[in-house]
């Protein structure tokens, strides 16, 4: 999965309806099948690292992949169940993201496509981790009631995934906008 250049395709086609549904929830709450390309670049943590970092952060964004992966498809699927989120997500991340799915299958909502990444930066310190990383909704439309509904078009925008560390699983934790990228 990972190159030499650490480019990641795994979430093409399952990320765009995921973004979809989260600019759609966020407007709301105020705040397919194809392959999407995520050029990592990892960043140096502000400690010394230890030797097996390269490990610590090929396995978190291995983890930050399949969380993504997952919140596609919950969202493109209409599944508001919480077992596909018990190992990729815990916490208020898995919450929001169910109310958001119960409220788009009460509108009758359905995301459809992907969002498309780029340039995600993963941050490893201890058992804590963060990935920084440009994502475009733009391509993750919806239906509604069957009828299709158009992403306003926003372009890549920086967001900012936090992830833990639970029994030498990756979690992600908390989703935010990002501060530290530019896209």
């Amino acid at each position: 999965m990972i190159s030499d250049a650490t480019r990641v395709r795994p979430l093409r086609g399952l990320l765009g309806p995921l973004l979809l549904v989260l600019l759609l929830a966020f407007v709301v709450a105020c705040s397919g099948d194809g392959e999407s390309a995520l050029d990592t670049q990892p960043t140096a943590s502000a400690e010394p690292s230890p030797p097996d970092s390269d490990d610590a952060e090929a396995a978190v964004l291995a983890a930050w992949e399949a969380y993504w992966t997952v919140h596609v498809a919950s969202e493109n699927n209409a599944d508001d169940s919480p077992e596909p989120f018990k190992d990729v997500a815990t916490g208020s991340i898995v919450e929001r993201q169910l109310k958001s799915v119960g409220d788009y299958k009460e509108m009758g909502l359905v995301r459809v496509g992907a969002p498309e990444f780029r340039d995600a930066q993963v941050t490893v310190d201890g058992d804590t981790a963060e990935v920084e990383f440009c994502m475009n909704e733009d391509t993750w439309g919806a239906e509604v009631d069957g009828e299709p509904v158009a992403p306003p078009d926003l372009g890549f925008r920086p967001r900012l995934n936090r992830l833990e560390l639970h029994d030498d699983a990756w979690l992600v934790v908390e989703s935010a906008p990002g501060e530290e990228i530019t896209c």
